[in-house]
């Protein structure tokens, strides 16, 4: 039979070749493989839409508490850019239009048709011009094929805008 002081003598460098370098190579290795990382859940924007209607609206109601007021598809007539749904509500008696595209470059090339003088849209597609009537300037914020036109003076309605579609986008001026 061995003696303990024997088996230490033997098992004492086989736990330290152990635990110094057989334990940090296996968990090196490990980490450099190419194994798959559990995916993050995350969607696309563009995705949170049901049937044609961008959620986002009720996504800043939610935020905002006011999930009970009323949304209005604007007609066709009441549409003054081509080839979009658009959505018109309120809060805090300041009104919201989301305008919903096909796709985002539509949604990008909308943003060219707008003057803030004079409160103008020229549409790039019809060629028809729009005279617009806001009580305050507009804040514009677009993120994939959604378009944001929020007309009020609340900045945090503004900040809840900001927080669901991502920051304000500038339109020209003239």
């Amino acid at each position: 039979m061995i003696s303990a002081k024997k088996f230490a003598s033997y098992f004492t460098p086989v736990a330290l070749i152990t635990i110094f370098l057989l334990i940090p190579g296996y968990v090196h290795l490990s980490r450099s493989t190419n194994a798959p990382e559990a995916a993050e859940y995350s969607y696309k924007f563009n995705e949170i839409t049901a049937e044609g209607y961008p959620a986002v609206v009720d996504f800043i109601k939610k935020e905002a508490g006011y999930e009970d007021t009323g949304t209005t598809e604007l007609s066709t007539e009441r549409n003054f850019i081509s080839d979009s749904h658009a959505w018109s509500f309120k809060l805090d008696e300041q009104f919201i239009t989301v305008f919903l595209f096909d796709n985002s470059k539509a949604a990008q090339s909308s943003l060219d048709g707008f003057s803030l003088k004079g409160y103008k849209y020229l549409d790039p597609v019809s060629k028809q011009s729009a005279r617009l009537l806001w009580e305050h300037t507009p804040d514009f914020y677009i993120k994939e094929n959604v378009l944001v036109i929020y007309s009020g003076q609340s900045k945090e309605i503004g900040r809840i805008i900001e927080k669901q579609v991502g920051n304000m986008v500038t339109v020209s001026t003239q």
